[in-house]
């Protein structure tokens, strides 16, 4: 049986900084699955990709063990991103954009699953699916990143309200969104009461980041802040917030301790961003080494 299931496209990242230029196999479910899996769980990705999916980045998957098993060649192109730098900014366009998850691409193994990770990049697992993963009653957590996320007439890829954040909210356990999404959903300023909202509105626990400023956890008990645990150096910052959430959802799924779980969760973060691309994730014990000396400094705020 496999610990956790998660959902979302395998995206093909063409990245420009400056004169450089890469390619780099991306997308939240693929940061979720790899940080999963060498955290020691048993992940499995459920994905969509097209035949034009490049046999480099397929190779750099399998490489890295990820079980593929419900991972589906279609004929629609594979979602791409092109992220363009320019200093610390970052902006995105949406190149290809492959078709939706159904419920009926939830595939016999990964139904089995214990808890699921939906990890959406551009709104490609609809409501109907959530549903069917929560008939079946398993612990869900959700990044609401590809909901909020809007292409205007460019391509580029822009921020806007999501319509139905109280019906998929009101399905999960666990949500997260960074600082400017949860403006977005919660229409506050203030990242705090942002997860206070989120859990009036439905779920158990809401995660809100802030980069190197923190995290709050919102919980039916009240609300915590999280400082960040310094990273030794800052390479990347993409992937971060995914890698906070899966590592939460799993290391609270065994101790049922919110605060362990954040300071793990944020210990899990620090690493990612110390490394270019899906790379720089830690097993169990670099977490929990870097998480020990944080914990005593998480407090509650609300």
């Amino acid at each position: 049986m496999y610990d956790i299931a998660i959902l979302g496209h395998i995206v093909i990242d063409e990245i420009k900084r400056g004169s450089y230029r890469s390619r780099s196999v991306g997308g939240a479910a693929t940061y979720s699955t790899l940080a999963a899996k060498t955290y020691g769980a048993k992940a499995l990705l459920v994905s969509k990709i097209g035949e034009d999916f490049p046999e480099d980045l397929l190779y750099f998957l399998i490489k890295r063990e990820v079980d593929l098993t419900c991972v589906k060649r279609v004929l629609t192109p594979t979602t791409k991103f092109k992220l363009i730098y320019e200093n610390d900014k970052r902006t995105l366009f949406l190149m290809d954009r492959c078709e939706p998850i159904l419920p009926d691409d939830l595939c016999k193994p990964c139904l089995k699953a214990k808890t699921f990770h939906i990890g959406s990049v551009i709104d490609e697992i609809p409501f109907s699916t959530l549903k069917k993963i929560q008939s079946k009653n398993k612990y869900i957590s959700l990044d609401v990143q590809g909901y909020v996320r809007k292409i205007d007439e460019t391509g580029k890829v822009i921020l806007a309200e999501w319509n139905e954040a109280e019906d998929f909210l009101k399905f999960v356990n666990v949500v997260h969104a960074d600082i400017y999404e949860a403006k977005v959903i919660a229409k506050t300023d203030t990242p705090s009461k942002s997860a206070k909202i989120f859990v009036e509105m439905g779920a158990d626990i809401a995660l809100v980041t802030l980069g190197e400023k923190g995290s709050y956890i919102g919980t039916r008990e009240g609300v915590f802040y999280v400082p960040a645990v310094k990273p030794s150096k800052i390479i990347d910052s993409t992937g971060a917030g995914d890698v906070y959430t899966v590592i939460f959802t799993l290391e609270y799924q065994v101790s049922r301790d919110v605060k362990w779980a954040a300071a793990v969760a944020s210990a899990a973060a620090s690493f990612v961003v110390e490394s270019p691309g899906p790379t720089g994730f830690p097993d169990k014990d670099m977490a929990y080494k870097r998480a020990r000396p944080l914990l005593n400094h998480i407090r509650k705020v609300i």
